[in-house]
Parts: structure tokens; sequence; C-alpha cells
């Protein structure tokens, strides 16, 4: 048996969950695949898969081994990568990963500049609200919001500071008024972000008082990404929670009003996160260079834009 290319098909069936697929990623036929698999599986004496007609998913063995052979893929890559000068010559595609707002607001306008400046990487970008782990979801670098991170062999590179903002439109508060406090609120209508980590519920505001929790009452609208809150939001639907990203082009346009200002939610640091190698690829370590150098202070600019000075009173404007 060919170990190795045994390996590589059990990797292919993981990530894809059909067999079919991953035939056709490579470039073999179903049953061949179903064999390399079956062969793997009697050569370690152990269940990797668990078979059903519409899908395939890994046992408890199969998750654990999967990681190994990804380590081991990644180490074969380095070897090649360096004998072929690719840490020195930045080339292929570079996958990246992050969150909606910040890929939408942020990553895209970097991604085109760096590929300006490396013709020879292509840039794969994906967005999705859900914090993927960038090794076994096969990206070079994520871009990720969080409070703390978990332990990992990955590197972590602290960019920023992330928070979201109460807005409305000006025909709302035209219409409704403006809420002062916290307890007024509970008249107003709200537009709800509802997605795996914003998940539909209270509110936890922090402000001058410390962090206050709000029940929500009336919620017309609630989207399960954070620019559909924004579009519901310049509709008029309600006051909804925007990511700084999202909020900030509204407010300086003058389409958003911010709703008690002295008041953020969902405060956490910004990260890129990559794999820890000995060898570092050049198109990987070239893009964190560009994005640990351009998005700091961006981020940095932004969050002053909404500061609030609770001595004074007075929301901070560029």
């Amino acid at each position: 048996m060919d170990m190795l290319r045994a390996m590589k098909t059990f990797v292919h069936v993981a990530r894809s969950g059909h067999f079919g697929t991953a035939a056709r990623q490579l470039n073999c036929t179903a049953s061949q695949v179903s064999r390399a698999i079956a062969d793997l599986e009697a050569h370690l004496a152990t269940r990797l898969l668990h078979r059903t007609t519409r899908k395939t998913t890994l046992t408890a063995a199969g998750h654990r081994y999967l990681a190994r052979c990804v380590q081991i893929f990644d180490a074969l890559e380095e070897a090649e990568e360096e004998a072929s000068e690719a840490l020195t010559n930045p080339r292929g595609t570079l996958r990246v990963h992050a969150l909606p707002h910040l890929g939408q607001y942020y990553i895209v306008d970097l991604a085109t500049e760096y590929q300006r400046l490396h013709q020879h990487v292509q840039v794969d970008l994906t967005f999705s609200s859900i914090q993927l782990d960038p090794v076994s979801n096969g990206y070079d670098v994520s871009i990720v919001v969080a409070e703390r991170l978990p332990d990992s062999t990955h590197i972590a590179k602290r960019l920023g500071t992330s928070f979201s903002v109460l807005c409305a439109s000006k025909e709302y508060v035209k219409s409704y008024g403006t809420p002062l406090n916290v307890d007024d609120l509970s008249s107003h209508r709200i537009v709800q972000l509802n997605t795996s980590l914003f998940l539909r519920g209270n509110w936890v505001l922090d402000g001058p008082d410390g962090p206050q929790e709000v029940d929500i009452f009336s919620t017309p609208i609630s989207v399960n990404m954070g620019e559909g809150v924004n579009g519901a939001v310049l509709a008029g639907a309600g006051i909804g929670l925007l990511p700084m990203a999202t909020a900030i082009r509204g407010l300086k346009s003058g389409r958003l009003v911010r709703v008690m200002p002295q008041y953020v939610s969902y405060r956490a640091d910004v990260f890129a996160l990559y794999p820890s190698r000995k060898y570092l690829d050049a198109k990987t370590a070239t893009w964190m260079k560009f994005v640990e150098t351009e998005l700091p202070p961006i981020l940095a600019s932004e969050a002053d834009y909404l500061r609030f000075d609770y001595h004074e009173g007075l929301e901070r404007s560029a």
C-alpha cells in the first residue's frame, strides 16, 4: 500500500465528506477511493470514518488521525517549498479567512494592495461568521475576534481592538426618538444579530457604570449577518448593535446616528492566526508583515473616532 497516497485520499474524504467529491479532486474513481480508505483502516486496525448513503463523518480516531496527517503533509510541503525557494519568493495561493465585517471593510482592500505588490501570489479570501481553525480548514491565515484565544500551537498576532456600537437611522430617531439610557431601550424596536458568535438574546452594554445587561423585548427583525443588520438599521427598522467596521462609514456619511454613545458591546481583540512552522512560506510571511503594518493603524483610528469621553460627556470625532 502506498501509505502517503492513502493518507492523502483520507484527508480529501475527511474534508469533503464524500467519496465522490474526493475522487474528483484526486482524479480517480470512487471505488479506488473506497479501497484506499478500507486498506488504510485495515492497516491501522481502526475505523476512521462513519459512512452513510448521504454523508461521511469522522470517528474520534479519525479526527486525531486527520490532525496528524495534516501535520505530516505540512512538513512535506515545507520541504518542497524550501527546495523550490518558496521561502524567499512569494508565490502560489494565499488562503485567508476572516469574519465578514472585517473581511468586507478591511481585508479586501488590504488583499488588493498586497496582490499588487506580490503579483505571483493569488489571494483566496473566505468570509465566514464562524471562527475556524486555520490548519484543519486549510487556511494560511485566519483573522479572528476574541476576548481570549484557546490554547493551540498557532502563532497569534494581536492587531487591535474591535467593538460594536448602538446605531439607528436619522428617520428612525425622528419617528421614535433617542433612548438616553439602558432602561429607555425597552420601548424601542431592536434589530438583532443572530450568529454563532452573537447569539440572539439579551445585550450586555459596557458604559460608565460598567457592564449592564439589557432585556430585548421588541425584535421585529433578526439577521444572521452583520451587513444585514446594517441594512435593516439604515432602512429605519430599529436600533442595532453594529461592529465598528460596519458602523463607521454610515456614521461618517451621516446616514447613521450613534445612539447612547457612552456604551459599547462585544469589545474584543483582533488577532491574525497562522500555523506555527519552523519554515514559514514567503507568501504567508509577507502577508503577515503587510497586515501587521497596515491594519493596526486603521483599527486604532476608527476606534478613536468612536471613542466617548465620559468626563466631558462627548463623543470624539476625527
